[in-house]
């Protein structure tokens, strides 16, 4: 006579193998950030360059990097967007990384608040994901996130002094 395994066993083995699972999962995730996350930073730096280099024709756009501010030993960034005319306007957004962080701080001036970039990983590449876009995103994807508000805010300015 063989025995037979209750489901309700089989259905708590199955959760525990789900968690276990999970947390290895997570673990890996986490490693994946520690070791790869300032490779991820630099993308951005490098995308935000490429914008700032290019911008929408009558802006102008601004690149500057800064190696570890003092105040919590953090890689930081600036993009600033613009327009100069009748009515000119400017804004900008300052983003820091701490290497091994799994966030990236931000601010714009036109949000006026801190937020976080949060760094999670999906088929195997990092990705950041914001209370305001929940979609994982890319370093275009993020520097285009910071970016674009940036420029509608000065392009209504340009267009304005038309």
């Amino acid at each position: 006579m063989t025995e037979r395994k209750p489901e309700w066993l089989k259905q708590q083995s199955a959760t525990l193998e789900a968690v276990t699972a999970a947390k290895r999962d997570n673990a890996l995730a986490d490693l994946t950030i520690e070791a790869r996350g300032l490779e991820f930073w630099e993308e951005i730096q490098k995308e935000a360059e490429v914008v700032a280099k290019h911008p929408p024709s009558g802006l102008w756009a601004r690149f500057n990097h800064s190696n570890f501010a003092v105040s919590r030993h953090e890689d930081h960034f600036r993009i600033e967007a613009g327009y100069l005319g009748i009515c000119p306007r400017m804004s900008y957004a300052d983003c820091w990384y701490r290497p091994g962080d799994k966030k990236i701080r931000c601010k714009t001036t036109l949000t006026g608040s801190e937020f976080l970039l949060l760094l999670c990983v999906l088929d195997g590449q990092i990705r950041a994901v914001s209370p305001q876009h929940a979609e994982p995103m890319n370093a275009e994807e993020i520097v285009r996130f910071l970016v674009e508000p940036m420029n509608d805010y000065a392009i209504i300015a340009a267009l304005a002094s038309a």
